[in-house]
C-alpha cells in the first residue's frame, strides 16, 4: 500500500469487499503456472490489489497481462496450469474464446481455472426491443 494512502477495501461496501477478498484468496491459493488477465480494467484492479498487498508478490511473476497475447505463438503453455482472471463475466464469450485458444495449443481443460469477482446473471434474462 506504499503508493496509496487508502486501502481499496475502504471504498467498498461489505458485499464488494467480501467479493474482492474471495477473488484475492483464490488467486493467492491457486497453483496456476500462468495467470491471464482478461480486460483492461481487470489489469488495473489486479495491480492495485497487488500493490496493496492483497495479492501475493509471487503471483506477479506468472502473469500474462492480456488474453490478446494468445494471438501469438503460445505453445509453451501446453503443459501449464492456467488461471484466467476477470473482474466481471457478463456473457462469457471472451472467456470461452480464450479457453478455445488454450485448448487449441494443447492445454488440458482440467488445467484451466476461471477466477472472477462477479458474474452478471441478469445478462441471460435480458430482453431486446429489436431483433
Amino acid at each position: 500500500m506504499k503508493q496509496y494512502g487508502v486501502d481499496l477495501y475502504d471504498f467498498c461496501n461489505d458485499e464488494v469487499k467480501d467479493a474482492l477478498k474471495a477473488f484475492c484468496h483464490r488467486i493467492n491459493q491457486s497453483d496456476a503456472d500462468v495467470f491471464i488477465i482478461m480486460a483492461h480494467k481487470a489489469v488495473l484492479l489486479f495491480y492495485i490489489l497487488l500493490a496493496q498487498g492483497h495479492i501475493d508478490k509471487r503471483v506477479e511473476e506468472k502473469v500474462i497481462v492480456s488474453n490478446l497475447a494468445l494471438d501469438f505463438d503460445c505453445c509453451y503453455l501446453k503443459e501449464k496450469k492456467i488461471a484466467i482472471l476477470d473482474d466481471i463475466v457478463i456473457s462469457g464469450t471472451t472467456i470461452a474464446s480464450t479457453i478455445d485458444k488454450l485448448l487449441s495449443v494443447g492445454v488440458r481443460q482440467d488445467s484451466i481455472d476461471v477466477i472472477a469477482i462477479a458474474i452478471d446473471l441478469d445478462y441471460f434474462n435480458m430482453s431486446f426491443e429489436t431483433p
